[in-house]
């Protein structure tokens, strides 16, 4: 900021603060120094409540804290430990129905001869099924 005349700022929207706060010219700030609390910074989404001052403009648009914020905001969030833990136990679930099916189709072959024998007779009794209905049909 490089000049001041009674220069109160509203800075809520950064810091929740309810009352507004008194800036005064200083030396420019440093590239690391932007703490709301910083006396001679004045930042975007501020509101100016009185006074007047002139100030030098040192970042713009994703720069400014305002920007990095709703920068911050676009990112997707990190998974909760309840989002977490739903899918890891999802997973589970998934890998053992799929090791009891596996089990299931092992112990059928064994008891019962090869799956691919059933599978034959069931689908040669779906043609006939099928066929007996055409037949209907037509008649």
């Amino acid at each position: 900021m490089l000049e001041a005349r009674d220069f109160f700022v509203n800075q809520a929207q950064l810091t929740g603060e309810a009352y507004p706060v008194e800036k005064r010219a200083g030396p420019a700030a440093g590239a690391d120094d932007w703490a709301p609390e910083a006396e001679p910074a004045v930042f975007m989404g501020s509101t100016v409540v009185s006074g007047s001052a002139r100030v030098l403009v040192g970042r713009t648009g994703s720069g400014t804290a305002l920007g990095q914020i709703a920068d911050s905001l676009a990112l997707a969030p990190p998974p909760t430990a309840f989002e977490r833990g739903t899918r890891h136990f999802g997973l589970l679930i998934n890998l053992d129905s799929s090791v009891e099916r596996a089990r299931v189709c092992g112990f059928r072959v064994v008891w019962q001869g090869a799956l691919s024998c059933q599978c034959a007779q069931r689908a040669g009794a779906r043609k006939d099924k099928q066929g007996l209905g055409r037949r209907l049909l037509a008649a």
